[in-house]
C-alpha cells in the first residue's frame, strides 16, 4: 500500500504543538474530532491546509515539495478581556517562531517559514471592535506557513 504523500506533516505540527504546550491539549479541537467548547474561556481550533504536491527534481527518483498552511485560531469568551487570549497566542506564536525546521521522518525536511496574524470575522463597524466573532467567541489567529519535502514515491 503506497502511503498517502506528506501524511507526516500534519502529525508533525500537532506533536510540536501539543508537546511544547501541553496545558492547553484539552482545549484544542482537529479536524474531523468531536469538540465541546462549553467550559472553557480559552480554546484553539486548528486548520492545516496543505496546497499543491510539486516535483522539485527532475526523474523517478528526488523530491516533491508541498506547501501549506497552519492556522491556529485562539477563541475566548465575549466580554473577558483580552488578557488571557493574548497570552495563549504569545505562547502559540513563541511554539511555532520561524524560520525554522521541525525534526521530519529520515529523507524528509519540513520548514517553517513565515507566519501572519489576524482578528478574523469583521464584517461591520459594530464587530470590529470586538475583534473577530463566531458565535460568542472572540477570535484571533497565527498563521504559519510551511515547507515540506519528502522522496519521491516510485509505482
Amino acid at each position: 500500500m503506497i502511503p498517502y504523500p506528506f501524511q507526516w506533516v500534519e502529525d508533525t505540527l500537532k506533536s510540536h504543538l501539543v508537546n511544547n504546550y501541553a496545558e492547553m491539549s484539552h482545549a484544542m479541537a482537529w479536524k474531523n474530532l468531536t469538540f465541546d467548547a462549553s467550559g472553557f474561556k480559552v480554546w484553539l481550533k486548528i486548520i492545516n491546509t496543505p496546497s499543491s504536491e510539486d516535483p522539485v527534481t527532475l526523474g523517478p527518483y528526488g523530491d516533491n515539495e508541498m506547501r501549506g498552511f497552519l492556522q491556529i485560531g485562539v477563541y475566548s469568551q465575549l466580554n473577558t478581556g483580552i488578557e488571557e487570549s493574548n497570552a495563549v497566542l504569545g505562547h502559540v506564536s513563541k511554539i511555532f517562531s520561524v524560520p525554522r525546521q521541525l525534526q521530519a521522518p529520515d529523507g524528509c525536511m519540513l520548514r517553517l517559514t513565515r507566519k501572519t496574524f489576524s482578528q478574523g470575522g469583521q464584517t461591520s463597524i459594530a464587530d470590529f471592535t470586538r475583534g473577530g466573532v463566531e458565535g460568542v467567541w472572540d477570535a484571533q489567529y497565527v498563521t504559519i506557513y510551511w515547507l515540506a519535502r519528502e522522496p519521491k514515491q516510485r509505482i
